[in-house]
């Protein structure tokens, strides 16, 4: 129990349990529910749903489970609980690192298009219900093919691996970077005003992918970009409609001669 909750036996004496196990929401970190005062007003054992993470004094994170059992007394009625903490740290972690890889890309660790296509869609019901803007970045890579003829898969991979970063350090936090096929990726921009960030982080990520040279078995290999946006708006109905409209601006950056972007409507 020491080892478990980061506190010596002596500085738990005395204290009550609430200040001792401090359990959070693994996403929110808000602070839940105490499974012990449900136990005692209810007379029954209560097990939480889900795994809460423990607050302990070093910051280390540890994931329990918990569980409360009444205790009844020779009257039938509830004198006391016990409290069991089960460490489900190791079980936690796992789960997590099963949904990062179903989520991401393996080659470049973006978000893959399975989720991505998740995530547009809970953007775009989000914009129906309270009109929260967003625009959708398409951008294809020009001459991606030369490199993987010239120099091989390998030099193509590290230059898909160069672009996913050069793509990510233009954005913020908030934003979605995801690949979505061979040399596709896309963005998606929240918040704001994501029409107008559009257009500066389409010029940003132009530029940087026009500048960026990958070295490989004495080689250096250069490719450039095509980008076309397109932003939330009565005139879209779904996410098929949402890719559409972006493919096609992109489409007419490629027409224009590449290296280019192109907002669609």
């Amino acid at each position: 129990a020491e080892e478990l909750v980061g506190v010596p036996f002596e500085q738990m004496t005395g204290q009550h349990i609430d200040a001792v196990v401090v359990l959070t929401h693994p996403r929110s970190r808000n602070v839940v529910s105490s499974v012990l005062a449900l136990c005692v007003t209810r007379g029954e054992s209560v097990r939480r749903p889900e795994r809460c993470l423990l607050q302990r004094p070093d910051g280390t994170p540890r994931y329990v489970v918990d569980v409360a059992s009444p205790v009844s007394g020779s009257d039938g009625e509830v004198s006391g609980a016990v409290v069991v903490l089960q460490d489900a740290t190791e079980g936690f972690e796992h789960d997590r690192e099963l949904h990062h890889r179903a989520a991401h890309d393996p080659l470049t660790g973006l978000t893959n298009r399975f989720e991505f296509e998740r995530v547009l869609t809970e953007c775009l019901n989000g914009y129906r219900y309270i009109e929260r803007p967003a625009t959708l970045l398409l951008i294809d890579l020009d001459r991606f093919k030369e490199v993987n003829d010239r120099g091989g898969h390998a030099a193509g991979d590290e230059m898909l691996r160069r672009v996913a970063r050069e793509l990510t350090s233009v954005v913020r936090e908030s934003d979605t970077v995801a690949r979505i096929g061979g040399d596709e990726f896309a963005i998606l921009l929240t918040q704001f005003d994501p029409t107008r960030r559009a257009e500066q982080i389409g010029a940003r990520l132009l530029r940087a992918i026009a500048e960026l040279t990958v070295t490989w078995d004495g080689a250096r290999y250069n490719v450039g970009a095509s980008v076309g946006a397109a932003s939330l708006g009565p005139h879209i109905e779904d996410v098929a409609g949402w890719v559409e409209a972006a493919d096609r601006a992109c489409y007419d950056a490629k027409r224009a001669g590449r290296g280019q972007m192109r907002v669609g409507t």
